[in-house]
């Protein structure tokens, strides 16, 4: 599937000398969802890249998206991924990323803390999240039995199955 993205950039500022670039906002959008990098803060682009950021995503339907981009994967239950949206601050360098502030929404749940990694050659996790309430069942894949409109109404999901969901963040 095709989905076009259309991205502006407004107040870039750059200075070679002192390798720092200030951009005020970036926008890209492909039909019902968006996403903007704002007060983005760049130093050393040229000997180690160092980036500060704003990110939002606003709600979307993240099962049309998945559909739009064919992605196969329904949920068992229709009623999720409906609302889905982000937002964090960003800073990030060479070996290091870290998200502060961050707000995960997905339906009805949230997820907020903060989350970094280091050393990408041997990772280094840290992070302090909360997870207000989640239902896992209702994002689980539906089973082959169930899309064969099987006459047994308990659906069963093999551990392995249930690790297999697809995540997008």
């Amino acid at each position: 599937a095709e989905r076009h993205v259309t991205m502006s950039i407004a107040n870039l500022a750059a200075n070679l000398n002192s390798q720092q670039a200030n951009i005020r906002l970036i926008k890209l959008s492909s039909e019902d969802v968006n996403a903007s990098l704002s007060d983005i803060q760049v130093s050393q682009f040229i000997d180690n890249p160092k980036i500060a950021a704003q990110l939002h995503v606003p709600a979307f339907n993240a099962q049309k998206l998945l559909n739009d981009l064919e992605v196969d994967y329904q949920a068992s239950n229709n009623e999720v991924m409906k609302s889905v949206g982000l937002r964090t601050g960003i800073a990030a360098s060479m070996d290091k990323v870290a998200l502060s502030e961050l707000i995960f929404e997905i339906d009805q749940s949230r997820l907020n803390g903060s989350f970094s990694a280091t050393d990408f050659n041997n990772p280094k996790l840290t992070f302090d999240l909360t997870l207000d309430q989640l239902n896992l069942d209702d994002y689980l894949p539906i089973s082959e039995e169930s899309q064969d409109n099987s006459t047994d109404s308990a659906s069963s999901v093999s551990s392995a199955q249930a690790l297999a969901v697809p995540m997008a963040v």
